[in-house]
């Protein structure tokens, strides 16, 4: 049996409908890999470090292969993506205790009223 069709999440239609035309390829693969770690483990929240967005989150399947790879961007381009998600309204940091070793807490936004389409349509 594929693994590939039963083992997925969902993306809501707003980000591919609206936003993937706005969005860099950085942008576009850091949104969803926060997409996989909150809706991909029906979660509304996920805690995720900038190496996890990066690299995956360092388990390995039975035959020692990694689960997942992360975004696979640099440093540099994947704080860059970060940052403009959250300036976009798209990838909110949820606010209180958030600077543990696991990585801030992020939330996606579907309240498109919230989101800045202004910004990404200026650039």
């Amino acid at each position: 049996m594929s693994r590939i069709v039963p083992n997925s999440y969902q993306t809501p239609n707003l980000y591919t409908d609206r936003l993937m035309a706005l969005l860099t390829g950085e942008e576009w693969k850091t949104l969803h890999y926060a997409l996989r770690r909150t809706f991909g483990f029906n979660r509304e929240r996920d805690r995720i470090s900038v190496s996890q967005f990066m690299n995956g989150n360092g388990r390995l399947d039975e035959a020692g292969r990694p689960l997942e790879y992360g975004t696979g961007l640099s440093h540099g381009a994947q704080l860059d993506a970060i940052q403009n998600l959250m300036r976009f309204g798209v990838l909110v940091e949820v606010a209180g205790n958030n600077r543990e070793n696991h990585g801030r807490l992020w939330e996606m936004n579907l309240d498109e009223s919230r989101i800045r389409f202004d910004l990404m349509e200026e650039r």
